[in-house]
């Protein structure tokens, strides 16, 4: 069976802001955009401030 690696990156570019940035590698032999987004928005609500709009 062969694996396909999925990506997920972000970056706060807000100068009044701290830098942030994030990556990750999702490793699947069912593919699934589905999920990469799930991982993104996942990790984007992670760091969210408690008071994010």
């Amino acid at each position: 069976t062969s694996s396909i690696r999925m990506g997920v990156a972000w970056l706060q570019t807000d100068p009044s802001a701290p830098l942030l940035s994030f990556n990750a590698s999702l490793i699947s032999s069912q593919p699934s955009s589905s999920l990469a987004e799930l991982v993104a928005i996942l990790s984007a609500i992670y760091v969210a401030p408690i008071n994010a709009t």
